[in-house]
């Protein structure tokens, strides 16, 4: 079934909405710490005799919260017990249900919530798979630097 051009608009509209939380939900930017350089060079020029301290800078609290429930309306609104033809709609609907994911993550971060964060982490981005991780740990405990080629 071909969508009409009403639908087609609103979902063009839609995506507008989605796209101006995108921004605001980097949380590369968030989890970044702002004081990187400066920790490393501390840390680097100490030969490994400091233990770094990072700042972050989070957005406040009431922000995100604010984001969180302008994310729930919008899929309210857009998306509660209404259908469309067009299959992009199901990919916006998940990609506000990803931002209010990622939303609640920033908001445990912020408050240091150990709990939600594996909760959001894993809702986000899956189980850590214990078999590889294991895997991972013994290669970093076994790892050797290799050999110059003495020729």
């Amino acid at each position: 079934m071909r969508s009409s051009v009403a639908e087609e608009q609103l979902l063009h509209e839609i995506d507008d909405k989605v796209l101006i939380f995108t921004k605001h939900l980097n949380l590369l930017k968030y989890l970044t710490p702002s004081n990187l350089v400066q920790e490393r060079t501390h840390f680097i020029e100490a030969q490994g005799e400091y233990n770094p301290q990072f700042t972050y800078n989070f957005p406040e609290e009431k922000d995100i919260i604010s984001r969180i429930q302008a994310l729930h309306d919008l899929q309210i609104s857009y998306f509660e017990n209404k259908t469309y033809s067009n299959p992009i709609s199901k990919l916006l609907s998940d990609k506000i249900e990803e931002h209010i994911l990622t939303a609640e993550l920033l908001l445990a971060y912020c408050r240091q919530d150990f709990a939600r964060i594996a909760i959001y982490n894993t809702a986000l981005f899956g189980e850590f798979d214990p078999v590889i991780l294991q895997q991972a740990e013994q290669m970093v405990h076994t790892y050797h630097e290799p050999q110059a080629d003495l020729r």
